[in-house]
């Protein structure tokens, strides 16, 4: 998955205090979060330490599109990447400060949970042919106002999709922060814009999970 490419590039030598990185409020879904939030569930650091261990599995981008063989290219407002998976379409943006990053929406981290899959263990997704496009967020898990049982995926924000070089300097890491959304596990979802942190050059993830009784 996406996460294999570019959380192993850009794992952190330091120690983060993630308070500090964000010091200001995120907004998801209409509803805020309070400052140092992010760092207060140990189950989310949990999961940075398990994310940490995936060993990457890199797939190339044909040379037609790509002569150099390298595992990304840019073109415009879009960016494409290899993964284990396949391909990824997904978008670059800019900041309020003028950082450009590039943004990876609904990059599904499991398979659909429905039908015999449905109140099991997430299972890997399977392949897909051809680009997957990743630039609009999935919809979010089923809650009391709206939707979808199929909703077990990821996003990507980072300042940088290079493998060797980045504007830190040559071999330089990045930290990466994964973001569970709150809610009580009834209502959120992932869609959240992190541009403050693409200033500083914090690799962000955020995460959908089942809610209600589809997931506690």
């Amino acid at each position: 998955m996406l996460t294999r490419l570019i959380v192993s590039r850009f794992q952190s030598n330091q120690h983060v205090h993630v308070s500090r990185l964000c010091p200001w409020e995120i907004v998801s879904s209409g509803h805020k979060q309070k400052k140092g939030a992010l760092g207060s569930s140990s189950r989310k650091l949990i999961f940075v330490k398990k994310i940490k261990t995936i060993t990457p599995r890199y797939s190339r981008i044909s040379s037609q599109d790509n002569p150099q063989g390298r595992l990304y290219t840019v073109s415009g407002k879009q960016v494409i990447v290899g993964t284990s998976q396949g391909e990824l379409l997904g978008a670059t943006s800019t900041t309020a400060d003028g950082t450009h990053y590039f943004t990876f929406r609904g990059v599904p981290y499991a398979k659909p949970p429905v039908g015999p899959l449905r109140f099991k263990s997430p299972r890997e997704p399977e392949p897909w042919e051809g680009q997957r496009d990743a630039r609009k967020f999935a919809t979010r898990c089923l809650q009391e106002d709206g939707g979808s049982e199929d909703c077990l995926y990821l996003n990507v924000f980072t300042p940088q999709v290079t493998v060797t070089t980045t504007q830190l300097g040559p071999n330089s890491n990045l930290p990466v922060m994964v973001w569970f959304h709150w809610g009580a596990f009834a209502f959120g979802s992932a869609d959240l814009n992190p541009g403050h942190l693409m200033d500083i050059g914090v690799v962000v993830v955020s995460v959908q999970y089942r809610l209600n009784v589809f997931g506690e």
